[in-house]
């Protein structure tokens, strides 16, 4: 994928993580992980379901010949 700076940008990974506030509410937080070590997040959900679905979508949208795979 290519900017509008003329920047290839060249997502490496996705990863969902599970973080906990300080009153012990779990999160789940998708982010992309690109080229140089820049990381953009996609938002946090209580819903860890709803943001597999999301991941697995991406997943399957950056690479259509693979199948869902697990994080």
């Amino acid at each position: 994928m290519q900017s509008s700076w003329g920047v290839f940008i060249i997502i490496s990974q996705l990863e969902l993580k599970e973080t906990e506030d300080t009153e012990d509410y779990k999160f789940y937080e998708l982010r992309l992980l690109m080229n140089q070590g820049v990381s953009l997040s996609l938002g946090k959900s209580v819903y860890h379901k709803e943001q597999q679905k999301m991941a697995d979508l991406i997943r399957s949208y950056l690479n259509p010949r693979s199948h869902f795979g697990a994080l």
